[in-house]
């Protein structure tokens, strides 16, 4: 029926109405806001008539939402309820009391006590009232002492056996107050003659309190059988504070030793509100372990429990059922709480308690109740109104609860719609029109507003009002739909119909006959039918080529003098046809693994696409048997995730070949391929092997091939830097990985470090002077680490004898520490006489310096910036060449240690020797030619200055010697890379 009302309000609304329907519906909390406000007011009970309760449009804040002159026009009334307790005044929204309110009737035992009201509010445009806003009024009816407490009975007869227990406690009711909070009871006094009993204070698990009368001492029925006390209760009050009081008659009597004990703790049972009053509703079961008289059970509901429950409940005193008095109303009362005693017949009597918790259920009992409110122009309406236009405003209400509250509101008149005033959940409606009106068709309108509830079986309710309608005329078409949709195949060829629209116009003749158009979106793809509406087209589509889903507009236009129209959507869905093959993204995939890695280990990954949607799109993946590497890898056929089906030795082959294929499952004819390649990465698991020795030596001892047994003869006089031989080792691991970089090192057999090995190529050089000490045989181990992690090794023994006289080998270091001195003092003299010619130079060019520089200040700009970057070249020429002469390396420093070897070493061709040919004019050079330049700040251009043009000019600092060439009798000098 829903769908039917919001179908009718689409075919005659227009825009308006889609745009309404768009505020309620996708932004309801915007509008419950824009509709409603909320107000609280405090008022104490039992005032006069009359009594000024307080402002609704102050409470509410209700000026904060509109401005002074809208608030002078608007008007106030209450909502119709069963209890009127209120008036307002219609022009000021002020509250004040309809009659005398009881708080404790109305909310009796209660902690609070709320008066909801509710309050319409109207606006006045153009002489029309229109439902402007809602105020919820929350009146909380505050509480005086006007009720003093009182006991269930004015005197109470107790008895109890002679004999007794110190302590032992007589129990009483206690008073009930029908005021609240501190006007309730707030404490007991006691008046006992005799002393003899105490009053004690107990509250129960429910919170209730009973009496206890404490017997402070042993009785004698002998002495005295019969006492009389006195219980006043006083209240909280101030002015005035109240009390009651009740007489306890106590007689003593024999005695009886057992309560009677319930079965259950508590009860908690669920009663639903039509139960029949014959029915039991709960059967309650005590035992006493006493005999006779004494075990004899009586049940009674305490009389602690109000009056009125015990007026709706009762209890069978022999069998401990409970019933009904009276009907139950769920939506009265939800829950009732008793308490039940059960009295033994002993003498005295024995009684215990139990709580009884009754909750009902509801039950489908109460119809919807309808509520119209007029505004105050009445229902008169002209045809001409907009769809929209507010009607009356209807208020539903069920007293039932959850699904037997919720309703759902319907009109017999589709003119008209009901929308919801509120939020969702808000049984209050709005009638507005749902389409124009049509004076001449009908002059007046009987709606019928049917609600039905949601319970089992519905009860439903309804009602009537009259719309009279005055005379105007206007009407355009209205699409049944607001949105159609329709499907066709792809690649079709022909002529196909998709689907039918209609509108309708409810005009007469020409003005009601429509005429259908299409919005031309894709070039004469669609065409309608002007008069039937029916929607063909005329040429295939690819889905393939961004056409799956198609969206225009057609149009009806009636064919009236100002022609109106109106509008509606089509969406045209392009089914799918399997028509395109899967193609991978690329034409070539790539993966690694490392070797010995265990099958089953993952490689990579291909990637294919389907152009068509599901479930056309699915694709298989397989490794084609091609070649001879597809044996070694498989493939996962739906996701196509490549794994190795071998164990992998990239020292056999370190690339393998596959080809993959993605295939149709639907199509085998629909596949493509690509190529992949897997690349074995290397492991480490070869270690280095020494292989062999390679030597220049003249003398070679005992080697035949056989590292181990290799010596190799030394002669005293060689020069440092010699090459004595070198180690030969390999790796099988992959040679451009760090497994198979190799690290050569002597472990051990050099103390004195005669030996130094190149790291790189396993080149043993003698990196120091031979001693005396030297002269002996060594025997070195020679180890050979890979740059794998962790890394491997081989360790080798080789041996060096140094051969030599003592005596000369003495010789030979005096005549050379002699030469060393001269040469020295030779250096140091050149020095000195280098740096007074370069300090002497310094001064001549800062001098033309700065005459250049006063010459250029007038030149023209150009020739100025000419200059500037002339400047900035020349500074970076200063820093280079302060580099050379500011920094001395560890080779000049150890040419200097050389220049004292032993006079035996210099006659054998040493170091020292070939210095004091070499050392002419001061300096140690080579064949290249050495050149110095020097650079001042701010200057031009780079002045270079020699000593001669066979010999460049050099600069020493602190005294140092001179920088050693790149060769000295064939055997490099240069041991940085030679290591321990």
């Amino acid at each position: 029926m829903a769908r039917n009302v919001v179908t009718f309000m689409l075919r005659c609304n227009g825009p308006r109405l889609v745009f309404l329907l768009l505020i309620c519906c996708i932004k309801p909390s915007i509008t419950n806001a824009q509709f409603k406000l909320k107000a609280s007011i405090s008022f104490s009970e039992e005032q006069i008539v009359g009594a000024y309760v307080g402002n609704v449009v102050v409470a509410s804040k209700l000026p904060d939402h509109v401005n002074q002159d809208e608030l002078s026009r608007l008007e106030y009334r209450l909502q119709d309820s069963e209890d009127d307790y209120f008036d307002i005044s219609k022009e000021r929204g002020t509250l004040s009391s309809a009659k005398v309110i009881d708080r404790d009737a109305i909310c009796e035992g209660e902690d609070e006590c709320p008066i909801l009201v509710e309050v319409l509010v109207y606006k006045m445009e153009a002489g029309i009232y229109d439902l402007f806003k809602i105020i919820d009024v929350t009146v909380e009816i505050t509480d005086i002492n006007d009720n003093p407490p009182e006991f269930p009975a004015k005197s109470v007869s107790l008895s109890v056996p002679e004999n007794n227990a110190l302590d032992e406690e007589l129990r009483t009711s206690s008073a009930e107050d029908k005021d609240n909070g501190e006007n309730g009871v707030k404490s007991y006094s006691f008046q006992d003659p005799t002393d003899t009993f105490t009053l004690k204070v107990h509250t129960n698990q429910d919170g209730s309190t009973y009496l206890g009368i404490v017997i402070k001492e042993q009785l004698d029925r002998e002495v005295r059988d019969f006492y009389q006390v006195v219980i006043v209760a006083t209240d909280g009050g101030t002015d005035p504070r109240l009390t009651g009081s009740a007489v306890i008659n106590i007689t003593v009597t024999d005695l009886n030793d057992n309560d009677p004990v319930f079965e259950k703790s508590a009860y908690n049972v669920s009663v639903p509100e039509d139960i029949n009053v014959k029915v039991p509703i709960v059967h309650l079961k005590a035992t006493d372990k006493d005999i006779g008289s004494n075990a004899e059970i009586s049940y009674q509901i305490s009389p602690q429990v109000s009056a009125e429950i015990r007026r709706i409940f009762y209890i069978d005193e022999q069998t401990g059922e409970i019933f009904c008095n009276s009907n139950l109303d769920y939506e009265v009362d939800r829950r009732y709480q008793l308490v039940v005693e059960a009295v033994d017949h002993g003498s005295p009597q024995k009684s215990s308690r139990v709580s009884v918790t009754l909750n009902v259920a509801d039950v489908n009992d109460n119809s919807p109740q309808i509520n119209i409110n007029l505004p105050p122009q009445g229902t008169d309406i002209s045809e001409a109104e907009p769809v929209g236009k507010f009607i009356i405003h209807v208020t539903v209400s069920d007293r039932d609860q959850g699904e037997n509250r919720r309703v759902t509101c319907s009109l017999n008149d589709d003119h008209f719609s009901l929308e919801k005033f509120g939020d969702d959940n808000s049984d209050m409606f709005k009638v507005v029109l749902a389409r124009p009106l049509d004076h001449e068709k009908a002059p007046s309108h009987r709606v019928n507003i049917s609600c039905t509830d949601h319970g089992q079986p519905p009860r439903s309710n309804s009602t009537t009002f009259v719309i009279n309608v005055s005379d105007v005329n206007d009407v355009r078409p209205a699409f049944e739909e607001d949105t159609y949709r329709g499907s066709i195949p792809e690649n079709y060829r022909g002529t196909r119909e998709v689907l039918t629209v209609k509108a309708r116009d409810w005009d007469s003749g020409d003005m009601g006959r429509i005429t259908y158009s299409l919005e031309d979106r894709y070039n004469g793809l669609f065409v309608v039918d002007p008069d039937n509406g029916v929607i063909s087209v005329t040429r295939p589509v690819d889905r393939e080529n961004g056409a799956a889903r198609l969206e225009f507009h057609v149009i009806a236009r009636d064919n009236g003098k100002e022609r109106l129209t109106s509008s509606a959507l089509v969406i045209v869905e392009v089914e799918d046809e399997n028509d395109e093959p899967p193609r991978f993204t690329r034409a070539s995939f790539f993966g690694e693994v490392l070797e010995n890695q265990p099958v089953g280990t993952s490689v990579g990954n291909v990637t294919a696409t389907d152009p068509d949607s599901a479930p056309n799109g699915k694709i298989r993946y397989a490794i084609l048997p091609q070649g001879t590497d597809f044996g070694k890898f498989s493939i996962n056929s739906d996701t196509g995730e490549i794994k190795s089906a071998d164990v992998f030795d990239r020292e056999l082959k370190d690339r393998y070949f596959v080809t993959v294929q993605a295939v149709d499952p639907d199509k085998s004819e629909f596949y493509s391929t690509c190529n992949f390649t897997v690349r074995i990465l290397d492991d480490n698991d070869h270690d280095p092997v020494i292989t062999g020795i390679h030597s220049n030596m003249p003398t070679v001892e005992d080697f035949e091939e056989d590292i181990n047994n290799a010596t190799f003869i030394v002669q005293y006089t060689a020069p440092v830097g010699s090459i004595i031989t070198r180690v030969m080792a390999h790796d099988g691991d992959e040679i451009s990985s760090p497994n198979a970089q190799l690290y050569y090192a002597i472990s051990s057999g050099d103390p004195g470090n005669l030996f130094g090995m190149n790291r790189f190529t396993g080149a043993i050089v003698l990196s120091r002077i031979v001693t005396a000490e030297d002269i002996k045989t060594f025997k070195l181990l020679i180890t050979v680490s890979d740059g794998g992690d962790p890394p491997q090794s081989d360790s080798q023994y080789i041996y060096i004898k140094v051969n030599g006289s003592v005596a000369a080998l003495t010789s030979s270091s005096s005549s050379g520490l002699s030469q060393n001195i001269l040469i020295v003092i030779i250096l140091i003299g050149v020095t000195i006489f280098l740096a007074l010619a370069i300090f002497a130079t310094i001064c001549l060019i800062r001098k033309i310096d700065r005459q250049r520089r006063m010459t250029r200040a007038n030149q023209k700009l150009s020739e100025d910036k000419m200059y500037q970057l002339t400047i900035q070249s020349n500074s970076h020429g200063h820093n280079n060449h302060q580099d050379v002469f500011a920094n001395r390396g560890p080779l000049e420093r150890e040419d200097e240690d050389r220049g004292r070897m032993s006079p035996g070493v210099a006659n054998s061709g040493s170091y020292s020797n070939n210095l004091s040919k070499r050392g002419g004019g001061g300096g140690v050079g080579g064949a290249g030619k050495k050149e110095v330049s020097f650079s001042l700040d701010e200057e031009s251009d780079s002045h270079n200055t020699s000593s001669g043009s066979g010999h460049p000019l050099t600069s020493f600092k602190n005294g140092g010697g001179a920088r050693a060439g790149d060769k000295i009798d064939g055997v490099s000098t240069h041991l940085g890379e030679f290591t321990r």
